[in-house]
């Protein structure tokens, strides 16, 4: 007989290891927030300025405050940190306890074994695969100093620490500095304090800010659903545009909005009927509120506007009360990929993909590079792609929907076609020499061949002549992990 369990949920407010907030300064100095206001000679931590590191981790260390996880702006900024501050520790990992981690298979530079037998090393997306899961087994051993990671990484690191200092308050962005959130910060501060080691975690900060942000609720969390344009393709096979909105009006975005969007309307009435010729200052009101309530039903309007794309583009055609698809529809309803996916389906159908395994490797890594991979030139191939690009943003440039900038590598072109044409087979060692040919970071190189490996098992799935090409690619991209 099968047994019935009862589900129970808890709710827990407090944190299981206690927080406790310090403020640094550059001498590496700790002090408490009374103490801190009070402090007339309080030099003020330069995140730049790496002796400030030497001085802070020396006197973690003396107050037996370790392991730490520093989080430090930027990849580059973490390097010089650690090769830095690594000159002037001594060893406390022998080869012999590095061995049983390495397991045979890992391969390590002789700069990356230094820096783990200071037991200081650095944690970010452009270290390889390797390389992190390495340092987050000898930090969960209690083997390490510390870690130098990144702050857009936060989420990601998978271990605790006795001690979290956070460099600055700002962080690098698309858009230039930006200010670390509230949430980033309880992120990065919900590191401190080792469950079952610790009585107490630390959490050192330089920036007064930073305290508010620690104590205060978390920023409301929204949905970011959207109707894509694979999800109504695929959905108007079954159901009506009427159909579908009464479906997506079940999805969380509206259950977590749905009162709002009435409250927002309510306040839009009151002021409207009362106050409209009131002033300037309401008028602004008026229209901030009108600005949400605007976003609140974007996605009403969104699948109204991407259903008119598609019947535009003959993607679908209308039958009665609701939309069959075209042939070209069918097609494109086989592509199994939320992101670009109107540019991947309008290049399938135009023949741009139907070239040989070099070039089509070209063309998905120049496309899919992304931040300092991207480059101003088109390359040998791109200008196909920009056209498609272009006919896609026409489309939705009509309907008013945003326009975003098309990103291309010239530089990770050349990269994707040396790779097809030298390798029958690509592993960790083969990326490793070739980040190291064309001078890239292990980390990006892993993480674009990955995002190039899942879009050829999209393009295989499909009935064109490119997919032939993508199962021959997918071999050479695909190895044990």
């Amino acid at each position: 007989m099968q047994k019935k369990y009862k589900l129970m949920i808890k709710d827990e407010h407090e944190r299981p290891v206690k927080l406790k907030v310090a403020f640094v300064d550059s001498r590496g100095l700790l002090f408490t927030y009374p103490m801190w206001l009070r402090n007339q000679n309080l030099r003020e931590f330069d995140y730049k300025n790496l002796n400030s590191y030497v001085a802070l981790l020396k006197r973690l260390e003396s107050k037996n405050l370790l392991p730490a996880i520093f989080y430090i702006p930027t990849r580059r900024l973490c390097e010089e940190v650690v090769e830095f501050v690594s000159t002037r520790l001594n060893k406390i990992i022998s080869e012999e306890d590095l061995k049983p981690y390495l397991n045979g298979k890992i391969c390590l530079s002789d700069e990356e074994t230094r820096f783990i037998e200071k037991g200081f090393v650095q944690h970010h997306a452009g270290r390889s695969p390797q390389w992190r899961r390495l340092i987050e087994d000898l930090m969960r051993d209690g083997k390490l100093r510390a870690v130098c990671a990144t702050t857009t990484l936060s989420a990601g690191i998978d271990f605790p620490a006795r001690t979290v200092f956070i460099s600055t308050s700002q962080r690098p962005s698309e858009n230039g500095w930006v200010r670390l959130s509230t949430n980033e910060v309880k992120q990065i501060s919900g590191r401190a304090g080792r469950r079952g080691k610790d009585n107490v975690g630390f959490v050192l900060i330089t920036d007064e800010s930073m305290l508010q942000d620690i104590y205060s609720p978390s920023d409301y969390i929204t949905s970011s659903f959207e109707p894509s344009y694979m999800l109504i393709l695929n959905s108007l096979k079954t159901y009506s545009p009427e159909e579908l909105k009464r479906l997506i009006g079940n999805s969380f975005f509206y259950y977590t909005n749905r009162k709002r969007i009435e409250k927002v309307k309510q306040e839009i009435d009151f002021l409207s009927n009362r106050y409209e010729k009131k002033g300037k200052a309401v008028r602004k009101q008026i229209h901030r509120l009108k600005q949400e309530l605007y976003t609140l039903n974007y996605v009403d309007e969104l699948l109204t506007k991407r259903i008119a794309i598609l019947k535009d583009i003959d993607f679908i055609k209308p039958l009665e009360d609701r939309f069959i698809l075209t042939q070209n529809g069918e097609l494109a309803s086989n592509i199994k990929r939320d992101t670009n996916f109107l540019q991947l389906a309008i290049a399938l159908i135009s023949g741009v993909f139907d070239k040989d395994a070099p070039i089509l490797a070209a063309l998905l890594f120049g496309r899919l590079a992304q931040g300092r991979l991207v480059t101003k030139s088109r390359g040998r191939y791109g200008k196909a792609l920009l056209e498609v690009f272009d006919y896609c943003r026409y489309y939705e440039s009509r309907y008013g929907l945003k326009d975003e900038q098309f990103s291309y590598s010239a530089f990770m072109e050349r990269v994707g076609e040396y790779i097809v044409n030298h390798y029958k087979k690509v592993d960790f060692a083969t990326i490793s020499s070739i980040a190291e040919r064309f001078n890239i970071e292990e980390g990006d190189l892993y993480k674009l061949i990955v995002d190039v490996r899942d879009l050829l098992y999209t393009l295989s799935d499909v009935n064109a002549p490119c997919s032939y090409i993508a199962r021959d690619l997918i071999e050479i991209f695909k190895w044990e992990e």
